[in-house]
Protein backbone atom coordinates (compact mmCIF):
# COMPACT_ATOMS: atom_id res chain seq x y z
CA UNK A 1 0.00 0.00 0.00
CA UNK A 2 1.32 3.41 -0.98
CA UNK A 3 2.48 6.15 1.76
CA UNK A 4 0.05 9.44 2.24
CA UNK A 5 3.64 11.01 0.93
CA UNK A 6 4.31 8.67 -2.30
CA UNK A 7 0.52 9.55 -3.20
CA UNK A 8 1.26 13.38 -2.28
CA UNK A 9 4.18 13.42 -4.89
CA UNK A 10 2.30 11.46 -7.66
CA UNK A 11 -0.33 14.10 -7.40
CA UNK A 12 2.19 16.69 -7.64
CA UNK A 13 4.20 15.75 -10.77
CA UNK A 14 0.51 14.74 -12.76
CA UNK A 15 -0.13 18.46 -11.54
CA UNK A 16 3.16 20.08 -12.73
CA UNK A 17 3.21 18.14 -16.23
CA UNK A 18 -0.77 19.02 -16.59
CA UNK A 19 0.61 22.88 -16.49
CA UNK A 20 3.38 22.53 -19.06
CA UNK A 21 0.77 21.21 -20.95
CA UNK A 22 -1.30 23.90 -20.94
CA UNK A 23 1.78 26.41 -21.11
CA UNK A 24 2.45 24.51 -24.38
CA UNK A 25 -1.18 24.96 -25.48
CA UNK A 26 -1.11 28.38 -24.80
CA UNK A 27 1.85 29.21 -26.50
CA UNK A 28 0.35 27.61 -30.25
CA UNK A 29 -2.32 28.74 -30.15
CA UNK A 30 -0.50 32.46 -29.58
CA UNK A 31 1.60 31.37 -32.49
CA UNK A 32 -1.91 30.18 -34.87
CA UNK A 33 -3.20 33.34 -33.82
CA UNK A 34 -0.09 35.69 -34.65
CA UNK A 35 0.09 33.90 -38.21
CA UNK A 36 -3.11 34.18 -39.03
CA UNK A 37 -3.22 38.06 -37.98
CA UNK A 38 -0.29 38.85 -40.51
CA UNK A 39 -1.90 36.79 -42.90
CA UNK A 40 0.67 33.82 -42.97
CA UNK A 41 0.52 30.11 -43.57
CA UNK A 42 0.91 28.26 -40.27
CA UNK A 43 3.97 25.32 -41.34
CA UNK A 44 4.74 23.07 -38.98
CA UNK A 45 7.73 20.51 -38.71
CA UNK A 46 7.22 17.13 -36.02
CA UNK A 47 9.27 14.30 -35.23
CA UNK A 48 7.86 10.97 -35.68
CA UNK A 49 8.84 9.69 -32.56
CA UNK A 50 7.14 5.82 -32.45
CA UNK A 51 8.98 5.52 -36.12
CA UNK A 52 12.44 7.17 -34.61
CA UNK A 53 12.74 5.19 -31.46
CA UNK A 54 11.91 2.01 -33.47
CA UNK A 55 14.93 2.03 -35.50
CA UNK A 56 17.74 0.72 -34.30
CA UNK A 57 20.36 2.75 -36.48
CA UNK A 58 18.76 5.78 -35.08
CA UNK A 59 21.74 7.66 -32.80
CA UNK A 60 20.95 7.34 -29.23
CA UNK A 61 20.87 11.05 -29.00
CA UNK A 62 18.10 11.50 -31.23
CA UNK A 63 16.03 8.92 -29.60
CA UNK A 64 16.78 10.55 -26.03
CA UNK A 65 15.63 13.98 -27.40
CA UNK A 66 13.87 13.64 -30.45
CA UNK A 67 13.75 17.80 -30.59
CA UNK A 68 17.12 17.42 -31.64
CA UNK A 69 16.11 16.54 -34.90
CA UNK A 70 14.03 19.56 -36.09
CA UNK A 71 15.36 21.57 -38.22
CA UNK A 72 16.25 24.84 -38.19
CA UNK A 73 18.10 28.35 -39.77
CA UNK A 74 21.23 29.14 -39.21
CA UNK A 75 21.20 32.80 -39.38
CA UNK A 76 18.27 35.48 -39.42
CA UNK A 77 17.31 36.04 -43.22
CA UNK A 78 18.25 32.37 -44.08
CA UNK A 79 15.71 30.48 -46.33
CA UNK A 80 16.88 26.80 -45.62
CA UNK A 81 16.35 24.86 -42.54
CA UNK A 82 19.06 21.99 -42.21
CA UNK A 83 17.73 18.74 -42.34
CA UNK A 84 20.15 16.34 -40.46
CA UNK A 85 22.20 12.83 -40.88
CA UNK A 86 20.37 10.91 -37.66
CA UNK A 87 21.63 7.26 -37.81
CA UNK A 88 25.13 6.69 -35.56
CA UNK A 89 27.09 5.34 -38.50
CA UNK A 90 28.38 7.42 -41.07
CA UNK A 91 29.17 6.02 -44.77
CA UNK A 92 31.10 6.73 -47.78
CA UNK A 93 28.93 7.53 -50.91
CA UNK A 94 30.09 5.43 -53.76
CA UNK A 95 29.10 5.53 -57.71
CA UNK A 96 26.18 4.35 -59.41
CA UNK A 97 24.02 4.48 -55.82
CA UNK A 98 21.77 6.42 -54.29
CA UNK A 99 21.05 6.11 -50.47
CA UNK A 100 18.13 7.19 -49.28
CA UNK A 101 17.99 9.05 -45.81
CA UNK A 102 15.20 8.92 -43.91
CA UNK A 103 14.57 11.90 -41.41
CA UNK A 104 11.82 11.04 -39.35
CA UNK A 105 10.28 14.46 -40.11
CA UNK A 106 7.02 15.41 -41.06
CA UNK A 107 5.30 18.60 -42.15
CA UNK A 108 2.12 20.29 -42.04
CA UNK A 109 2.30 22.36 -45.22
CA UNK A 110 -1.28 24.36 -46.25
CA UNK A 111 -2.45 24.46 -49.76
CA UNK A 112 -0.92 26.62 -51.95
CA UNK A 113 2.68 26.00 -50.79
CA UNK A 114 5.07 23.69 -50.82
CA UNK A 115 8.99 23.04 -49.52
CA UNK A 116 11.73 22.54 -51.94
CA UNK A 117 14.77 19.96 -50.45
CA UNK A 118 17.96 21.60 -52.06
CA UNK A 119 21.21 20.44 -51.50
CA UNK A 120 23.49 22.11 -48.73
CA UNK A 121 26.48 24.27 -51.29
CA UNK A 122 28.80 23.27 -48.71
CA UNK A 123 27.98 19.25 -49.45
CA UNK A 124 27.43 19.60 -53.69
CA UNK A 125 30.53 21.68 -54.37
CA UNK A 126 33.11 20.95 -51.72
CA UNK A 127 31.35 17.14 -50.80
CA UNK A 128 30.57 16.38 -54.04
CA UNK A 129 27.48 15.37 -53.23
CA UNK A 130 24.07 15.82 -55.09
CA UNK A 131 19.91 15.12 -54.39
CA UNK A 132 19.33 13.05 -57.27
CA UNK A 133 16.06 14.23 -58.48
CA UNK A 134 17.78 17.49 -58.68
CA UNK A 135 15.79 19.35 -56.31
CA UNK A 136 12.80 17.39 -53.72
CA UNK A 137 9.34 19.04 -53.94
CA UNK A 138 7.09 17.96 -51.34
CA UNK A 139 3.32 19.07 -51.82
CA UNK A 140 1.13 20.15 -49.37
CA UNK A 141 -0.85 16.53 -49.62
CA UNK A 142 2.28 14.91 -48.26
CA UNK A 143 1.99 13.48 -44.83
CA UNK A 144 4.70 10.88 -44.96
CA UNK A 145 8.30 11.14 -43.98
CA UNK A 146 10.42 13.60 -45.88
CA UNK A 147 13.50 11.23 -47.10
CA UNK A 148 16.47 12.89 -48.70
CA UNK A 149 18.26 10.72 -51.90
CA UNK A 150 21.64 11.32 -52.34
CA UNK A 151 24.41 10.09 -54.95
CA UNK A 152 27.95 10.95 -55.66
CA UNK A 153 28.62 13.44 -58.61
CA UNK A 154 30.38 12.24 -61.69
CA UNK A 155 33.45 14.22 -60.89
CA UNK A 156 36.62 14.09 -59.67
CA UNK A 157 37.89 17.79 -59.07
CA UNK A 158 36.88 21.27 -57.87
CA UNK A 159 38.36 23.44 -60.50
CA UNK A 160 38.53 27.59 -59.34
CA UNK A 161 38.74 29.85 -62.30
CA UNK A 162 39.51 33.12 -60.68
CA UNK A 163 42.52 31.33 -58.62
CA UNK A 164 43.77 28.28 -60.90
CA UNK A 165 43.33 26.05 -57.56
CA UNK A 166 42.20 22.31 -58.44
CA UNK A 167 40.72 20.97 -55.32
CA UNK A 168 40.18 16.92 -54.99
CA UNK A 169 37.21 15.81 -53.99
CA UNK A 170 37.88 11.86 -53.38
CA UNK A 171 34.92 9.16 -52.28
CA UNK A 172 32.43 11.85 -50.73
CA UNK A 173 31.57 11.05 -47.14
CA UNK A 174 28.19 11.64 -45.09
CA UNK A 175 28.70 11.69 -40.94
CA UNK A 176 27.05 11.42 -37.94
CA UNK A 177 25.12 14.75 -37.44
CA UNK A 178 26.17 16.06 -40.98
CA UNK A 179 23.71 18.51 -42.48
CA UNK A 180 23.13 17.48 -46.04
CA UNK A 181 20.20 19.71 -47.46
CA UNK A 182 18.24 22.69 -46.84
CA UNK A 183 14.01 22.64 -46.28
CA UNK A 184 13.04 25.95 -48.55
CA UNK A 185 8.81 26.78 -48.02
CA UNK A 186 7.50 28.48 -51.00
CA UNK A 187 4.17 29.59 -52.03
CA UNK A 188 3.05 28.22 -55.01
CA UNK A 189 0.02 29.46 -57.98
CA UNK A 190 -2.13 27.38 -60.00
CA UNK A 191 -3.14 28.13 -63.81
CA UNK A 192 -6.47 29.53 -64.46
CA UNK A 193 -7.75 26.22 -66.05
CA UNK A 194 -6.55 24.22 -63.43
CA UNK A 195 -7.50 20.61 -63.53
CA UNK A 196 -6.60 17.59 -60.65
CA UNK A 197 -6.63 14.10 -62.28
CA UNK A 198 -5.60 12.28 -59.22
CA UNK A 199 -6.80 12.12 -55.46
CA UNK A 200 -5.00 13.07 -52.22
CA UNK A 201 -1.13 11.99 -51.93
CA UNK A 202 -0.52 11.55 -48.47
CA UNK A 203 1.91 9.11 -47.78
CA UNK A 204 3.38 7.81 -51.28
CA UNK A 205 6.87 8.87 -51.48
CA UNK A 206 9.18 9.30 -54.70
CA UNK A 207 6.76 8.38 -57.96
CA UNK A 208 3.69 7.51 -56.06
CA UNK A 209 1.86 9.88 -58.61
CA UNK A 210 2.72 7.86 -61.45
CA UNK A 211 1.62 4.52 -60.11
CA UNK A 212 -1.85 3.18 -61.42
Amino acid sequence: MRSLEEIRKEREEVAKKLAELGKEEIEREKIESHYLEEGMPLITIEVDVEALRANNRVAQKFKDDPSLLLPVRQRDGDAGYDLIYPYDDGFDVHGNTVYVINTFLKTNIPEGYCALGIIRSSVGTKGGLEISNGTSLIDAGYKGHIKIPVNRKGVDNIHYLDTSETIPIGVPRINPDDRICQLVFCKHEITSNDKVIGGKREQGGFGSTDKK
